[in-house]
């Protein structure tokens, strides 16, 4: 989990090139936490691809100063995106004060 522009972001690493992520949706939670949901897709086996780690990144539509648990599947390339998620990250709420100050200092 990180941040950029106030809002959380989810990031994971793939063994190659090839692989999908899409934002599905978000949902409020009890607690004030918000849950969000992310589909991560295998890469055609029609393509080589070298095998080498790729960064993806997810931004989410969640400012830091609200807690935010990450929720993500796994689908093959070409199926249709079912199945259940399971929690891949989560990153409490910032002071409103801290993140301000953080974004003042990037400037």
């Amino acid at each position: 989990m990180g941040e950029r522009l106030g809002k959380h972001v989810a990031g994971f690493e793939c063994p190659s090139p090839g692989w999908g992520a899409t934002f599905d949706q978000l949902r409020d939670a009890p607690q004030g936490w918000t849950h969000a949901f992310i589909t991560l897709r295998t890469p055609s086996p029609i393509f080589v691809y070298p095998q080498v780690i790729t960064r993806q990144e997810v931004l989410l539509e969640v400012p830091v100063t609200r807690p935010v648990r990450v929720y993500m599947r796994t689908v093959d390339h070409d199926a249709p995106a079912e199945g259940a998620y399971r929690l891949a990250g989560e990153a409490e709420a910032k002071l409103e004060s801290v993140a301000k100050k953080e974004a003042q200092t990037k400037k």
